[in-house]
């Protein structure tokens, strides 16, 4: 974003960094669901969550 609000840079010249973003998004986002519904069912186990 910097690149293209103060430098000017087209959307071809940031499909490197937006190509690298959305590969770390596709593998990050799922194992963060996973961690997350992993955590939950701890608490759960463990009773801290008492409105689930």
């Amino acid at each position: 974003m910097r690149l293209a609000f103060l430098q000017g840079y087209t959307i071809s010249q940031l499909l490197p960094n937006i190509i690298v973003l959305g590969i770390f998004s596709l593998i990050m986002l799922p194992i963060s669901i996973w961690i997350f519904s992993k955590a939950v069912q701890r608490a759960k186990q463990d009773g801290t969550l008492t409105q689930y």
